[in-house]
């Protein structure tokens, strides 16, 4: 598994956008994409996630999306 960080989320188009802690391009994901008993409510940006990735005809998509912990205050700023 990845470890990165939620990038950005939007509740209500159920998706959003994952920084991986290597740097390197967002990935998306969907909702769908989360790993067992995962609440989608709980995620906030900053989380701290580990996460696959996976590719498809429109792309690579993150799957079975784990929270870990919250960023501190001074990690957002990297």
């Amino acid at each position: 598994m990845t470890p990165g960080f939620i990038n950005s989320i939007d509740h209500d188009r159920k998706r959003g956008y994952i920084k991986p802690s290597h740097g390197g391009e967002l990935i998306p994901f969907d909702f769908d994409g989360l790993a067992e008993g995962e609440d989608a409510g709980e995620l906030r940006i900053g989380a701290r996630v580990y996460f696959d990735v996976e590719g498809g005809l429109a792309g690579i998509m993150a799957t079975r999306v784990r929270r870990v912990a919250d960023r501190t205050p001074s990690e957002l700023n990297t």
